[in-house]
Formats: C-alpha cells, sequence, structure tokens
C-alpha cells in the first residue's frame, strides 16, 4: 500500500510539473511575440510588460544599456533611425 501512495503522489508531481511547464511556455511565448511585435510597430511602450526594472540589454556592436528606461530609450532611438521601415520576423 506504501508504494502505490508513493506512486501515486510521484505521479502527480510528475503532472503538475508538465502542467507548469506547458504554462510557462506559453507565457515566454506571448512575451517573444510583443517583443517582435514592439520591433516591428517601433513602439516600445510595452516593453514593460516583458522585461524587468533592472534589465540589461548588449546590442550587436557591444552598447550595453542598463535599466529599463535606458533600454526603452535606446531601442526608440536606434529604430527610428537605423532600422526604421525594417520589418522583423520571429522564427
Amino acid at each position: 500500500m506504501t508504494n502505490l501512495k508513493t506512486t501515486f503522489i510521484a505521479l502527480l508531481l510528475i503532472t503538475a510539473q508538465i502542467t507548469f511547464a506547458q504554462n510557462d511556455k506559453k507565457e515566454i511565448e506571448k512575451q517573444i511575440i510583443q517583443l517582435v511585435s514592439d520591433l516591428n510597430t517601433h513602439k516600445f511602450d510595452n516593453m514593460d510588460s516583458y522585461t524587468t526594472e533592472d534589465v540589461q540589454w548588449v546590442n550587436i556592436v557591444g552598447m550595453w544599456w542598463k535599466g529599463r528606461t535606458e533600454v526603452k530609450l535606446a531601442h526608440q532611438q536606434i529604430f527610428d533611425v537605423i532600422f526604421k521601415g525594417v520589418p522583423i520576423t520571429k522564427k
């Protein structure tokens, strides 16, 4: 009987872990979709929904931006000038 209880509890824990992992994946995917949308609209007001206040970002040329305010401003400036009209796709 003890083995049956232990097996049952183990199955419950495994099922819960799988469910949480699937929910996490969905939430991450939603954030990626929002980021790609922001990159295409060139408006980064939604960045609060997928970054933390202490976010840090290193761009492709090594510029290191620290904090949400700086990261949002830098993205806005670069997408207003360098990437203006450039479409971004998620692969």
